[in-house]
């Protein structure tokens, strides 16, 4: 799911120079056995050419810690760490 709207809703106005509108990756999943298929990269290859025909070049998108893998292709595709989370789960571990 990609969430789209303008950096006035957002938290990111006083804290980054972003176009009008930026986009966030909420939820992209592939399936534990088709991992390293090439999936993530079209699902990826999608949503660019969507926010492109929407004139949307700024994006955010989330990925746990523990998921190198997300990260790792997330990086190829150009984003960059901006912050972290941090949570206590009631004595869980993340």
């Amino acid at each position: 799911m990609v969430a789209v709207m303008s950096v006035s809703e957002t938290q990111m106005p006083d804290t980054w120079q972003t176009g009008e509108r930026i986009a966030e990756i909420e939820t992209l999943s592939v399936a534990p056995d088709a991992r390293g298929t090439g999936i993530g990269s079209a699902l990826l290859d999608h949503v660019d050419e969507e926010l492109r025909s929407a004139a949307i070049d700024d994006v955010l998108v989330g990925a746990f810690v523990s998921n190198t893998d997300a990260i790792r292709l997330y990086e190829r595709r150009g984003f960059r760490p901006a912050w972290m989370y941090l949570q206590r789960l009631g004595g869980r571990s993340a």
